[in-house]
């Protein structure tokens, strides 16, 4: 399936700028089945709307976190969709294979690292390993009346544990609207925009 989860409409921007509250914010996603033509719905999220977000799929899970509010917030929360029984019918046809379609959401908060006070972030770079969901730099929320500055820092999602950490390995450089990629243990970061891109 092609999963497609958030985003904005030509509606968000229209009321940012006007400073009301928009009426067609996309905090819903749908899978795409090319066999059958057709769009299934995702459960609800919980999640609000966002664009610039990362969006890293587990072998069972979608994982949703970070991106912009339609009102320029970056955001430091997420959600993890953990798939649920393939049905047919109402009946179970195949409980050990992932269906996003019947699946979960569970909420959770960059913040509670704690003293990574820099979780927030929006248009990063995200990738799966086989463990951690590993995510790097984008751009972070203001502070103290600056502009949002790109990060650098990487860190990592326990998806069985729940669980955050971090580190700053030297050669991962301060970038946002990049690519990242895993291999056998092992992480790479591709593109992206610099300090003096922006």
């Amino acid at each position: 399936h092609l999963v497609v989860w958030g985003g904005f409409t030509n509606d968000d921007v229209d009321a940012a700028e006007s400073g009301q509250p928009s009426t067609e914010s996309v905090y819903y996603g749908a899978a795409y089945d090319p066999l059958t033509d057709r769009w299934i719905a995702l459960p609800p999220s919980g999640l609000s709307p966002r664009v610039g977000h990362s969006m890293i799929w587990t072998g069972d899970a979608l994982i949703v976190f970070g991106g912009v509010s339609p009102q320029g917030d970056v955001l430091g929360d997420g959600g993890v969709l953990r798939a649920g029984p393939v049905s047919t019918g109402g009946q179970i046809t195949a409980p050990d294979r992932g269906d996003l379609t019947n699946g979960v959401w569970s909420r959770f908060q960059a913040g509670e690292l704690g003293t990574f006070a820099a979780a927030p972030r929006a248009f990063h770079a995200a990738t799966f390993d086989g463990t951690y969901m590993v995510v790097s730099g984008g751009i972070g929320p203001a502070t103290d009346n600056t502009t949002q500055a790109l990060l650098a820092d990487v860190y990592a999602f326990d998806l069985q544990r729940n669980q955050w950490s971090t580190f700053a390995p030297a050669d991962f450089e301060h970038r946002a609207c990049h690519q990242m990629v895993s291999d056998d243990g092992k992480v790479a970061e591709l593109g992206g925009l610099k300090p003096a891109d922006i």
